[in-house]
């Protein structure tokens, strides 16, 4: 072939002037142009190209020796290769020498990029680099601390990540990694496609033969999920956007020390915990504990809080169905209690077990004693604020109007308002008063730091404010004035051993 020109590829025009014979390919021009971008080389390699002969190896044990010459600032390659890149640029330029044989390579020379951008699909930020190079040496790739950063737009400064370390080219179609990470500080993530996002610092190495292993230790500083959770027929967000071929290998251990905040039509709660990810030839492994710090339920109309030590915990599983200890308490106003006429309110407590996906309900015995149900009357008792005699008491319908009420705008308050918690209690001291109604408003101000105030509508008794400070997963201090203007000063340990 002393000189072919093919156009309109859909990736731009080649030139090539070749010449074959005996399993030689003599390159004596190739050229790939694109707007913008240009790639040559030259040189020469080894291949059969014999179709009808016995062996299928095109690229047999000889030498080769190829000079490659690339600038592009467009990558519309890359999409075909990784699907995942949604886009790709920078102003890039390589200039390298290929030798060696197909098994035992060399390589020579260097390539950077300036200005470079790379956008994933399903994640809403752009990792960026201002600049970054590689050095080609023999059969290593060295990767030099390259810097990379997203914009934070709650903080209005960049968040940064450095890669270094190398990558051995083992053959031409096979790669070993050796390369750390390090976010020191926290960077943000956004899934683009639900409701999820936060905030990760910590470090993780890539090692081994392609696909490599991912280990490391993370910590999550801040988690806002307000995507439903899965059912069988959509399936996890979080599994999804985790899924895909050829996945690396992974093995980290996430620390959450807490502002892990689940708000959805389930639950409004805030979390703390530990999880091990696992994943290994395309199968996940959940390990872990997650507690409930605070937090509410919804179940029907009902508004139930979560008590402090509830926990979700993920003992060496497939899938994202953790087993359940959760404790929750809600006041039920009910008809025909113990045979009394007039209408009364009950404390009804719930201990929730099974799993995330079958869980279990049974009646959970409240601290200083009152009314004992069984796990029939839980049922009725929420559907239809329902125990024992003849129902319908007056006042009971406009008593579960405003309970579902004061649920769905605390809700809808939490989203609108962006804070972590937005309560209404119409009760006051057991009773329906709808004049006294409390108003509870909290927001987490730092990862570490969240404050709260409580005052009823009419102002008519002193504010109640308060602070929780977690230092970590197992020290917390908790200050508080309430109504009648005392102070409240808690230190709480939380030892394991």
């Amino acid at each position: 072939i002393d000189s072919m020109i093919y156009r309109g590829l859909g990736l731009g025009d080649l030139t090539v002037g070749a010449n074959y014979r005996g399993e030689r390919v003599t390159i004596d021009s190739l050229i790939i142009t694109s707007d913008p971008g240009r790639y040559h080389a030259t040189g020469y390699f080894y291949a059969d190209l014999a179709f009808s002969g016995e062996t299928l190896e095109r690229l047999p044990e000889r030498p080769m020796d190829l000079t490659i010459q690339a600038a592009d600032t467009r990558f519309d390659l890359v999409s075909l290769f990784l699907p995942s890149v949604e886009d790709m640029s920078g102003d890039f330029l390589a200039d390298f020498q290929l030798s060696g044989t197909p098994s035992a390579p060399h390589l020579d020379g260097e390539a950077y990029i300036k200005n470079g951008k790379l956008k994933y699909f399903d994640l809403a930020d752009t990792l960026r680099t201002d600049s970054a190079g590689v050095t080609m040496t023999d059969n290593r790739i060295v990767i030099d601390e390259i810097e990379t950063y997203v914009w934070d737009d709650k903080k209005k400064r960049n968040s940064y990540a450095m890669i270094e370390g190398e990558l051995i080219v083992k053959t031409l179609d096979s790669l070993y990694y050796d390369l750390e990470v390090s976010i020191p500080r926290e960077m943000p993530f956004k899934y683009e496609l639900d409701d999820i996002e936060g905030r990760v610092e910590g470090d993780v190495q890539i090692i081994g033969d392609t696909p490599p292993l991912v280990t490391g230790d993370l910590i999550v500083t801040y988690v806002r999920y307000r995507a439903e959770f899965s059912t069988e027929e959509t399936g996890s967000p979080l599994m999804i956007a985790l899924s895909g071929e050829n996945t690396w290998d992974l093995n980290l251990n996430i620390d959450i020390l807490s502002n892990y905040w689940i708000k959805n039509r389930d639950i409004d709660a805030e979390f703390a915990g530990f999880m091990n990810l696992i994943r290994e030839d395309g199968q996940y492994r959940f390990v872990g504990e997650l507690e409930i710090l605070k937090g509410r339920g919804f179940l029907f109309e009902k508004t139930f809080r979560i008590e402090p030590n509830s926990s979700v915990t993920f003992e060496d599983i497939e899938y994202p169905n953790p087993r359940l200890d959760i404790v929750a308490t809600t006041r039920i106003p009910v008809a025909g209690f113990q045979g009394e006429e007039e209408r009364s309110e009950v404390e009804l407590s719930i201990h929730v077990g099974g799993t995330l996906e079958n869980p279990e309900f049974d009646v959970e015995e409240s601290e200083g004693g009152g009314a004992e149900f069984s796990r029939e009357d839980i049922l009725p008792l929420i559907l239809a604020n329902y125990y024992g005699a003849e129902a319908g008491a007056p006042g009971a319908f406009e008593e579960r109007v405003s309970q579902f009420v004061s649920s769905q705008v605390s809700q809808i308050g939490t989203r609108r308002l962006g804070v972590e918690t937005f309560e209404i209690d119409p009760t006051y001291e057991g009773d329906l008063d709808l004049a006294r109604t409390r108003v509870t408003l909290g927001v987490q101000t730092t990862p570490s730091l969240y404050l709260y105030g409580r005052t009823p509508v009419t102002f008519d008794r002193g504010q109640e404010v308060g602070f929780e400070y977690r230092f970590n997963r197992a020290f917390l201090l908790e200050g508080q004035r309430d109504e009648d203007e005392l102070y409240h000063v808690n230190l709480k340990l939380h030892w394991e051993f």
